[in-house]
């Protein structure tokens, strides 16, 4: 390996880190042509990967990584990046992006008897193998088949209280069978080899339940001036309780199937758990001088690592923030602050396991807890959030995280 390589090497990731484009470009371009080991080397190019992404180069970024996941062995650095870039391509509107979408769909799909047993993939997999799973759940959940039987019971067609009572006992046939079928549709999906699909469908069982409930009530209403009237009516009501047994039932299975993909992200679309927002912080910085004052105000002020990571996340220096924490010596300390990118990105999953190495220190626990606990409320999983709320000393926070634990507190409280 030439010392000047290596020199350039080095000049290429500080370029790349503070986002001086050019200049990182000409580095690689001259390492190239010259034929420099140093670019075969797989570390180096999971870096440069990294550098490509945060610098909005999402094609070079997966032609390189191409070259990774295609081995043997592959980091989970690698297959973060390719998490990346199916979310960023994925979401994009640009011509490019859409085709270079396409193509990391196709190798997922090409790849998928492999892929399926990779945990770190595991947020792909409900818009990849189901995208149409949302819209359908919503219309679950507002299903108006039962409103429809309903509609029977009140036809003008019934001339008598005879024909009324049987047109609302045929709304309670149709009510149930309607019901049933819905819910074998449900029991397929619960099949599904995916948490997220498998979770959200068992929880729209008593959502669906209980709506039917509600219709069944209805029925009683106008009453019918009939004989049989009195024991269609108990008759109902004994129906309506021993459905709404079985949503309670399915409703706790519910919650404590929720309580085991709490970190997941949801399938629906939810606010960040550090902000108001989808995204917290800008998608990239925009000039060389916002970095240099950030330098200026973290190296000036006693600011903890985790205060630096954040105010240059505020700008958008991702790449900055990444460089900064793997920099850190300590391994807690750079796993909360890598966790932290994570949980930025919008990766509460692979947040996890970073926060969890973090919390092994006590210095760096309350954070971690206090990260973990935000994931869980902004899931409703209120049972999560509380149990790793016990865990967070309040004492040890800045004035930020206190403000988000007092956001969860005031929250939990109503709840």
């Amino acid at each position: 390996m030439k010392k000047a390589d290596l020199m350039r090497w080095e000049a290429l990731v500080l370029f790349g880190s503070y986002y001086a484009t050019e200049f990182m470009r000409k580095e690689w371009e001259y390492l190239k042509n010259s034929g420099s080991d140093l670019l075969d080397q797989p570390e180096n190019r999971q870096t440069l990967a990294k550098l490509f992404i945060y610098h909005g180069n999402y094609q070079d970024s997966w032609k390189i990584l191409q070259t990774l996941i295609g081995k043997s062995n592959v980091s989970p650095i690698s297959w973060l990046v390719l998490l990346d870039l199916y979310g960023i391509t994925r979401k994009s509107e640009k011509p490019e992006n859409m085709h270079l979408h396409a193509e990391i769909v196709a190798y997922l799909n090409g790849n998928l008897d492999n892929l399926r047993k990779n945990t770190i993939l595991l947020p792909i997999w409900p818009s990849l193998l189901y995208p149409h799973f949302s819209a359908a759940l919503e219309e679950w959940k507002k299903t108006e088949f039962l409103s429809s039987s309903r509609e029977l019971a009140s036809s003008d067609d019934a001339k008598t209280p005879e024909d009324h009572l049987k047109a609302r006992v045929q709304s309670v046939s149709q009510l149930l069978q309607g019901l049933g079928t819905l819910k074998r549709t449900l029991k397929e999906y619960v099949k599904k080899e995916v948490p997220q699909v498998t979770v959200e469908t068992i929880c729209a069982a008593p959502v669906v339940q209980k709506k039917a409930v509600d219709e069944l009530r209805s029925l009683e209403f106008p009453p019918i001036v009939s004989k049989q009237w009195p024991e269609f009516v108990e008759q109902l009501k004994n129906k309506a309780d021993e459905l709404l047994k079985i949503a309670e039932q399915e409703d706790a299975f519910c919650r404590a199937q929720r309580n085991e993909i709490a970190f997941l992200p949801s399938i629906q679309q939810s606010y960040s758990p550090l902000c108001e927002k989808d995204f917290c912080y800008p998608e990239r910085v925009e000039g060389f001088s916002e970095l240099v004052a950030v330098e200026g105000r973290v190296k000036s002020n006693s600011n903890s690592n985790l205060e630096k990571v954040r105010q240059y996340l505020q700008i958008g220096g991702w790449a900055t923030a990444d460089m900064f924490a793997y920099s850190v010596a300590s391994i807690e300390e750079r796993s909360m602050l890598l966790g932290y990118i994570r949980l930025a990105r919008g990766d509460s999953w692979n947040a996890l396991p970073l926060f969890r190495e973090a919390e092994k220190k006590s210095e760096y626990r309350s954070q971690s807890k206090l990260f973990l606990a935000r994931i869980a409320w902004r899931k409703n999983d209120f049972d999560v959030a509380k149990r790793e709320l016990a865990g967070v000393d309040e004492k040890t926070l800045s004035d930020w995280e206190s403000d988000l634990l007092l956001e969860m507190k005031r929250n939990l409280l109503k709840g």
